[in-house]
């Protein structure tokens, strides 16, 4: 035991003199291996060696046995044809990676987008057109009918200028009497009777105008008033009736089975205008021919055959004062439907339509 302990100090002596004195010469590298960790093992070791090692190639009778059970065995045919079955064979066929088959298919997009868009310009253009054409024609049935609307809910000028109708009438005529001359102007109205054609009951007012020069030197168109047409027609009226007359008047037509003349005056005065209605009886008819007359073509005033006498009778609680020719016809017809009110006409239906009007103005 003690020579023992004695060894052991000698060894590490031994082991530390090579290191203090001249070093001596490496051995050559030896290179380690898998196997080689593996034989040290033992027993167990060279079979794990054994396990891992790659199989031995197997006879060519077992090679074509095998072959030939392999062709003996149906393959399944494929029923659809995918793009991922094509991806599948670039990458075990081809060797092809997933990025360049991606950076092809990138490729073909781009070479095709450019085609497409060619094809999809002509459809874009006829489709711009066909909107362009579309807008277009919109645009001008919206801009005729708002003219249309405004025609016919613009009134000329001198309607702004003019008296509203204080009954209700169902339409105007306008009637331009500029440049007219004195007597013409009542032919002008009859012609525009005869003209006129509303549906049945209807009445018309004939709304007299006549252009004058305005401001800036333009021409307006201005509605006569009830003296200035009396004074155009040159009607025989007493001075003192002319002047009490309202600015408000109807000159028009009643449509029934023919065109019924109507004169409704306004005045400030009863007295006066009674004074001067019986005054203007002797003259009233023949001042208002051919426009009064009991037909719409041209008869004789009344006074030719002497028959010039108003007769009183009362009709729908009116004081109506009736002119007869020699045969008993009505020629015409005046009475006061109210205090400030004076209808004249030729026909009994149109006399009592105004009363009728005016009572519920």
């Amino acid at each position: 035991m003690p020579q023992n302990q004695n060894q052991k100090p000698t060894e590490k002596n031994e082991v530390s003199e090579p290191i203090q004195g001249t070093p001596k010469p490496l051995k050559a590298a030896s290179v380690r291996t898998f196997r080689g960790d593996l034989s040290k093992s033992g027993v167990e070791g060279s079979r794990m060696a054994a396990t891992l090692e790659p199989p031995k190639p197997a006879s060519p009778d077992v090679q074509k046995s095998e072959s030939t059970h392999a062709q003996a065995i149906p393959k399944n045919k494929a029923i659809v044809h995918t793009f991922k079955d094509d991806i599948q064979h670039l990458v075990r066929n081809q060797k092809t990676s997933l990025t360049r088959i991606a950076a092809m298919e990138s490729n073909r997009r781009a070479n095709d987008s450019p085609r497409e868009d060619i094809e999809e310009e002509p459809k874009k253009a006829m489709v711009i057109v066909f909107l362009t054409i579309l807008f277009v024609i919109i645009a001008s049935l919206f801009v005729l009918g708002s003219y249309y609307a405004y025609r016919l809910n613009t009134t000329p000028p001198a309607a702004q200028q003019g008296t509203s109708s204080f009954i209700f009438i169902e339409g105007r005529e306008y009637v331009d009497v500029t440049g007219v001359q004195a007597r013409d102007v009542i032919e002008l109205l009859a012609s525009v009777r005869r003209n006129t054609f509303f549906s049945l009951g209807s009445m018309v007012e004939l709304y007299l105008t006549e252009k004058i020069t305005g401001e800036n030197e333009q021409e307006v168109s201005e509605r006569l008033d009830s003296k200035y047409f009396l004074e155009t027609i040159r009607a025989r009226i007493p001075i003192t009736f002319l002047q009490t007359l309202g600015e408000d008047y109807i000159l028009g037509i009643h449509v029934l089975d023919e065109n019924i003349p109507f004169l409704l005056l306004t005045t400030r005065s009863y007295g006066n205008a009674f004074a001067g209605m019986l005054a203007w009886e002797k003259s009233i008819e023949e001042d208002l021919l051919p426009l009064f007359s009991p037909r719409s073509s041209f008869i004789k005033p009344a006074s030719a055959t002497g028959a010039n006498i108003f007769e009183d009778t009362v009709m729908d609680n009116l004081d109506v004062r009736i002119l007869y020719d020699e045969d008993g016809i009505a020629r015409i017809m005046y009475a006061f439907i109210g205090q400030d009110a004076i209808a004249i006409t030729t026909d009994a239906r149109t006399l009592t339509e105004l009363a009728n009007r005016f009572r519920v103005r």
